[in-house]
């Protein structure tokens, strides 16, 4: 709130305006070095690429609006090593480079894929991977005849 002493509505507003334009300033560059240093860290591709789009869009209703190529670049570097890879050898040597959108898609699908294979890999049953109980024991016997053969048995181990 502002209190001034016989101040015209006007000369209030300029006061306004003022403060506000100073701020925006600092307001601007405090919002274009979070972007440049964001880090998706251990968030999903859609909440690391809606906290990207949302500063951009406070930087674009500031009047300093982010190009595209810098929008791109502040996602790919912001990927953790999860992603990195992809960003580095797919995206990043694409002429023209992607879209921030486009780019968003691609690794939307990426993460379901790695959600799905992982979802896979959890639902399988015991005797489907290398920890399971059940070995194969193969012991040598010689018959009567001296025959050597060969027999299998399967031993379930107690946990």
């Amino acid at each position: 709130m502002i209190f001034k002493k016989k101040a015209t509505a006007y000369k209030v507003w300029e006061y306004i305006e003022t403060v506000f334009r100073d701020n925006k300033a600092n307001k601007i560059i405090q919002i274009n070095n979070k972007l440049r240093n964001i880090s998706s860290g251990n968030s999903k591709i859609n909440e690391y690429c809606n906290r990207i789009k949302n500063l951009a869009d406070l930087m674009d209703n500031m009047d300093a609006k982010v190009h595209e190529h810098n929008l791109v670049a502040y996602t790919l570097n912001g990927f953790s090593k999860i992603n990195r890879y992809i960003a580095i050898t797919t995206i990043r040597h694409h002429d023209p480079l992607h879209s921030f959108w486009d780019i968003r898609s691609m690794f939307l699908l990426e993460e379901q894929q790695i959600q799905q294979d992982e979802s896979k890999n959890s639902t399988q049953t015991h005797s489907d991977h290398s920890s399971s109980s059940t070995i194969l024991v193969s012991e040598a016997f010689q018959s009567h005849n001296n025959y050597r053969g060969w027999w299998s048995r399967i031993v379930q181990q107690q946990p």
